[in-house]
């Protein structure tokens, strides 16, 4: 039967996905601010952002979003911005947003030339949930792989993430997750409220689905943390680097 034929279907795979739109100039590393806004674009929940380019704008974008925010140096030499002192979290008021934008551009200043410092990405702090690591990388081999796992502070320690090379599907997803040793945190532990599995896996397909439709392009593409709570999935640091056009038509065969 016709209903028969729909249940027994092959699910869609991530390659069949419409061009992903991407600007120019795709090249180098990102920053945030950047990566999180075609991420947005491209259907891909993301913590909300303003970026401010002076003490006032910062003051105004926290108003904005609400207390308390995080502020986050934006440069595109600045991929770590944690280790230059150029994150500072919990910022609670007016007057710590304005001490913070001044010590996070000292910071930053000590590293890049100010020309390059495009300014402080302002954002909402989030409840605590769990966190996910969702990356993927072209390997010269494979081709793009996608690592999922437990994330945040976890992802150094531990190490528990489930690898496939894409394209796959949404039940390739949903196995990848039960593969993971903190699968049980998944379904709710200690009094935990589990996640929404459906919006998750639904997620990390449209992430796959917006790195293939640039993989010619993209050398990583990693979102740690992916913060998990309640029935929210969201995307709350992000991470985007870039291959060179030139350099990669070189390498193509005729």
């Amino acid at each position: 039967s016709q209903q028969e034929e729909a249940t027994n279907r092959e699910p869609e795979p991530t390659a069949v996905v419409a061009s992903t739109s991407l600007p120019e100039p795709a090249t180098g590393t990102w920053p945030e601010y950047s990566a999180r806004e075609f991420l947005r674009a491209h259907g891909i929940p993301v913590v909300p952002g303003i970026l401010a380019t002076s003490e006032q704008e910062a003051v105004s974008a926290a108003r904005t979003l609400g207390f308390p925010v995080a502020l986050k140096v934006q440069a595109r030499e600045i991929a770590h911005k944690s280790d230059i002192g150029g994150v500072l979290l919990h910022v609670a008021s007016d007057d710590e947003v304005q001490r913070g934008f001044q010590t996070i551009m000292h910071n930053a200043g000590a590293r890049v030339a100010s020309a390059a410092i495009d300014g402080i990405l302002v954002s909402p702090m989030r409840p605590a949930g769990l966190e996910m690591l969702v990356g993927i990388i072209r390997d010269p081999l494979w081709g793009q792989v996608l690592a999922v796992g437990l994330g945040g502070i976890w992802a150094e320690v531990l190490k528990d993430t489930s690898v496939r090379v894409l394209p796959i599907r949404r039940d390739d997803i949903e196995q990848m997750l039960s593969e993971l040793h903190g699968a049980p945190l998944l379904q709710g532990t200690r009094g935990q409220p589990s996640v929404n599995s459906e919006l998750l896996v639904d997620t990390i397909f449209r992430i796959a689905q917006v790195a293939q439709g640039v993989q010619d392009r993209l050398e990583v593409l990693e979102i740690n943390p992916l913060l998990l709570h309640g029935s929210n999935v969201e995307a709350l640091d992000v991470l985007m680097a870039w291959t060179d056009a030139k350099a990669n038509s070189r390498h193509t065969p005729d």
